[in-house]
């Protein structure tokens, strides 16, 4: 499970530890897999840093804490507001 996600990399929480040092993939849902390695490992944490930075994650931080993207009614229009 993907506990925290930036641009450079994640923080995972998983079931048992990663062997070795292969690269791996991140499959995120909409977005497609990312290649990374694991960076540290502790207990049932991993760290992993993605081996190109993801931009989408800017995207979607930037529309998930967009105070006007909350305020718009369903059919997306904000002006009732003004």
């Amino acid at each position: 499970m993907v506990v925290d996600v930036s641009s450079e990399g994640a923080n995972l929480l998983v079931e048992s530890p990663l062997g070795g040092d292969a690269p791996l993939w991140l499959i995120v849902e909409n977005v497609g897999p990312i290649a990374a390695s694991v960076a540290w490992q502790q207990e049932n944490r991993v760290g992993l840093c993605f081996l190109e930075e993801q931009e989408w994650v800017h995207q979607v931080s930037k529309q998930r804490f967009d105070p006007a993207a909350w305020l718009k009614n369903s059919t997306g229009d904000a002006s009732h507001l003004q």
